[in-house]
């Protein structure tokens, strides 16, 4: 579904990630089937999920306001 859709979505579709690959976090096993399997034309949007996951300045921003 994502392969097919136009850049404009998909652009959007990227931007919007970022809360709900936070809130599934890391261990998450869907995350990490998509990560593993990496369907063709799906490139881009687990490169952003792994640089979310693996953003640590988003974790010290967080672990500053607690």
């Amino acid at each position: 579904m994502y392969v097919q859709t136009v850049a404009d979505v998909k652009r959007t579709i990227l931007r919007l990630l970022e809360q709900p690959v936070r809130g599934m976090g890391m261990d998450s096993p869907q995350l990490l089937k998509l990560v593993e399997e990496c369907p063709k034309g799906v490139e881009t949007l687990v490169t952003r999920v792994i640089h979310i996951l693996t953003d640590k300045s988003k974790f010290r921003q967080v672990n500053q306001l607690v």
